[in-house]
């Protein structure tokens, strides 16, 4: 039982880890900076996006381009 909740422990803190809290900035000078903390882009939605950023104009700013 106690080796299943350290794997939880680990797991949970992974995640939390990979997700952007409330304390990211907004304002990125390039996408560069932006996929440093979102690695998928953002969408049009999010306090983070610029069209500025947006290379392709389809509402999804940094995206991965597409292999």
């Amino acid at each position: 039982m106690k080796t299943l909740c350290v794997i939880a422990a680990m797991i949970v803190s992974s995640l939390a880890l990979s997700a952007p809290t409330k304390g990211q900035p907004n304002y990125f000078a390039n996408c560069k900076a932006l996929n440093k903390v979102y690695p998928n882009g953002v969408a049009k939605s999010h306090p983070a996006y610029r069209l500025s950023l947006d290379r392709n104009k389809n509402g999804w700013a940094c995206e991965p381009k597409p292999r």
